[in-house]
């Protein structure tokens, strides 16, 4: 009897084994190709495979993806723990292998290549051919896909390139299948389109509602592309979890995810910058400190008497970056971030201060001796949609960005006070003379109302490139960040 369509003949094994399918090694090139056999260890439950050549793919597996199959269970039992792969090579259709880096198309896949395991489009084919893949995708991960990062005017619309950049990859039931991967999320791994290996931070993993945010850093980004993509692995139940925040995050002064629980007294937030400067949840509301986030939880503000320091006394930096995400509806003045001479308790001294009025327009000011430094929007923020507001400083001037784009600045501003200090965020202090706080005018109770997420300090100053690709990349609904369709 013939074999049902895309199902291979049993073939012999040599040496008595049994042979358990024909399985496309990566099939990513359909150019290597092998017939797996399992063998028990009397001395582990996993089992070694051996590996045996055979001459050719049929053409129907060759030319459509429907056809290419791997028995996955058997697959991962051989590639880790007590099991091991022989691989004879990686012979073509004609029993010849690929020269390196030959470009293979794949009928109906100009510019891409079948993943692993028949899986979305994969780019590293070249290196699986190779052996030269560094993450093991061609033996031990049976899915991946291509994650495309568009700069052209139909994404970011951005023309300089960017390095080192933390992308933020949103996954979903309609980009991902979460039950091929770990219910951790552990076995996702990252490479650029050269095969090297990118660091990562899973900030949240639900595989229940089927929702996942991670951050890889992705070594550079060109402007006006929309060629750029870094490439995803998932599928191997053996790998071990080597998410790291400090990896991703440890160019900057300050990262906090909002993530963490409230410990009775405050709410500890890890700063995944490394630096240990923990944010620390003053004045808990009864209620629920946490809401949705831009990417996973954010923290959820009342406006009454609640706000965010962080746990070490830094020095005030003369060129930095104050970054986060605000929502609010709130229609009082109040303050967002701030650089203060306490920790806890009221009317600290401020400077290096983001605060949003009663008609929801912006303002950044910096303490320059005796006066104070201060450039506003004209537009009001407080329509209850998330806004991403960059405050920059340093001797180029000061500068004042939401949603990607200049609102205000001040070329001419420069030279800030030296001191030990704070941060401080969702509380503008009480205000007595223009040195104690913001404004003289400004009555008790400041407090900010809404969510802040995804709050970051850079002791450098990121380009407008940086900031608009951020923008881009992170706001809800963007396109700059292309995923293909879940399998």
């Amino acid at each position: 009897m013939a074999p049902a369509p895309g199902r291979s003949r049993p073939t012999r094994a040599p040496n008595g084994l049994t042979p358990v399918v024909k399985s496309h090694i990566c099939v990513a090139s359909l150019r290597c190709s092998s017939v797996k056999y399992i063998e028990y260890s009397p001395s582990s439950r996993l089992g070694h495979l051996a590996t045996a050549q055979f001459h050719s793919v049929p053409q129907t597996v060759r030319r459509s993806r429907r056809h290419v199959h791997l028995l996955y269970a058997f697959f991962l039992l051989g590639c880790g723990g007590g099991g091991r792969v022989v691989d004879g090579g990686a012979p073509g259709p004609d029993g010849a292998p690929p020269e390196p880096g030959e470009d293979i198309a794949v009928a109906g896949l100009p510019e891409a290549r079948l993943g692993l395991a028949g899986g979305s489009a994969c780019e590293a084919s070249a290196q699986c051919l190779s052996g030269a893949c560094t993450q093991g995708a061609c033996s031990d991960w049976a899915h991946a896909m291509r994650i495309g990062i568009d700069t052209t005017s139909a994404g970011a619309s951005i023309k300089q390139a960017v390095a080192d950049f933390p992308l933020l990859v949103r996954l979903n039931a309609t980009n991902f299948t979460f039950a091929q991967a770990r219910h951790d999320g552990a076995d996702i791994r990252f490479v650029d389109s050269g095969g090297a290996s990118l660091h990562h931070e899973i900030e949240h993993w639900d595989d229940e509602k089927y929702v996942a945010e991670v951050w890889v850093l992705v070594p550079r980004i060109e402007g006006d592309s929309d060629d750029n993509f870094v490439l995803m692995y998932w599928g191997d139940p053996l790998a071990a979890p080597v998410s790291s925040g400090p990896s991703v995050f440890g160019a900057f002064a300050c990262v906090l995810h909002m993530t963490g629980d409230p410990d009775g007294q405050a709410a500890h937030l890890g700063d995944s910058s490394g630096q240990a400067n923990t944010g620390l949840v003053q004045n808990l509301p009864a209620g629920a400190v946490h809401a949705d986030g831009i990417a996973g939880p954010g923290l959820a503000l009342g406006g009454d008497g609640a706000y965010l320091a962080t746990a070490k006394r830094v020095l005030s930096p003369q060129t930095f970056s104050i970054s986060l995400w605000f929502k609010t509806t709130g229609t009082t003045r109040a303050g967002i971030a701030g650089f203060a001479s306490r920790q806890l308790g009221s009317d600290p001294l401020f400077d290096r201060a983001i605060w949003i009025d009663e008609r929801g327009r912006l303002s950044f000011s910096v303490l320059l001796g005796d006066a104070r430094a201060t450039v506003s929007s004209l537009t009001g923020y407080n329509d209850g949609a998330w806004h991403l507001v960059v405050a920059r400083f340093s001797d180029s001037g000061q500068y004042l960005m939401v949603d990607g784009e200049s609102i205000a600045d001040d070329p001419t501003s420069s030279g800030g006070e030296t001191y030990n200090r704070y941060w401080r965020f969702g509380e503008e202090p009480l205000s007595s003379s223009p040195a104690v706080g913001i404004d003289a005018s400004v009555p008790a109770g400041n407090f900010f109302s809404g969510t802040l997420d995804e709050i970051r300090i850079t002791n450098d100053e990121p380009s407008d490139a940086w900031i608009k690709l951020a923008y881009a990349t992170q706001r809800p609904g963007a396109t700059a960040v292309v995923y293909p369709a879940a399998r």
